[in-house]
Parts: C-alpha cells; structure tokens; sequence
C-alpha cells in the first residue's frame, strides 16, 4: 500500500474558500444550540417533518412527527462548520502545516477514544448513546484545537523553531526565505 505524500495530500483539502463558510456555519450553530437549550425554543421552528424513528412517548416508525429543528440546526451546521473548517487548505500550505494536520489528527483519535472509553466503562444505560453520539463533535473540536494549536506553535519535533519552511506550488517544492 502506498502511502500519500504531502503534496498528494494537498489535492484532497477543500479550497482555501471554505474556511470563512465553515466559521459561519459554526457561529449559526452555536446561536442555535443556545436558542434550542436557554433560548426558549422560538415556535416558528416547530415544525412538521419525516422521521424514520421517533421514540419520545412512544416508539413509532416511518411517521411524519412534529419537532423544533433548533437541535438538527446547531448538530448539523456545527459538523459541516467543523468540517469545512478542518479540511479546508491554508492560503499556503507548507511540510510544516501537513505535519500538524496528521499530529492533530493523531492526538485527536487518541484522546477521543480515550475520552470515550472512559465515558462507556462510567455512564450506563440511555445516556451512553447521547455520549457516543457526542463522540464525532469532539473528535472535530479536539482536531481543529490541536491543528490550529501545532500550526501556530511552528516547532519541529524537537521543539526548535523551524528555519525554512517549503511550500507546495505546482505540484513541487519551493523554499520560503524568511
């Protein structure tokens, strides 16, 4: 198995533009979360919509149901926020910038399912499912954290400052004079 290079890897980032609709999408996200838990849930938002399960008093399967969508708003423009945020390039990507992306993304498997191990052997019964359902934001909260975090540190592994750095233009690398 053949294992990317940085520069191949740069091909499978969103385009720089993505990063503005992503901050957005997380701020609509965290507007709706606080509408939807402290906001009083505005009724303009009840809504009637298709549910494969609903099971609040009883079970009922493949129903049309009636529902705030405060709660669907802030999950899913918080993920696609995340998302773009996270896999959008930088306006340069550099060896540095790649590096900090697989850390991040390292660090951020390790301490998600460290977080979850620890949640599953100490929460027991339904609540464990809002947890592991909770597992995916915080996987990408802890992703956009770290990478942002070692991108901004500019050490290499052993902790000294970076003296050049190579970007990628065209399919090849140039060196950055600084």
């Amino acid at each position: 198995m053949e294992i990317a290079t940085d520069q191949q890897a740069s091909h499978l980032l969103l385009p720089n533009r993505f990063r503005l609709p992503g901050y957005l999408l997380l701020g609509v996200s965290v507007i709706a979360g606080y509408l939807y838990f402290l906001g009083g849930k505005p009724e303009f938002f009840e809504v009637p919509v298709f549910a494969i399960l609903t099971s609040y008093f009883e079970t009922r399967w493949f129903v049309v149901a009636q529902t705030n969508l405060l709660d669907e708003i802030a999950v899913v423009t918080g993920i696609l926020g995340f998302f773009f945020v996270l896999f959008s390039k930088d306006s340069i990507e550099t060896e540095h910038t790649f590096n900090a992306r697989i850390k991040a993304l390292l660090c951020a498997g390790y301490i998600t399912a460290a977080a979850f191990i620890l949640l599953y052997l100490t929460v027991f019964g339904w609540p464990i499912l809002a947890i592991a359902a909770g597992m995916a934001p915080l996987f990408l909260a802890v992703y956009v954290t770290l990478f942002m975090k070692f991108k901004s540190a500019g050490l290499n592994g052993e902790g000294e400052k970076l003296k050049s750095v190579r970007s990628i233009k065209g399919g090849r690398y140039e060196k950055n004079k600084q």
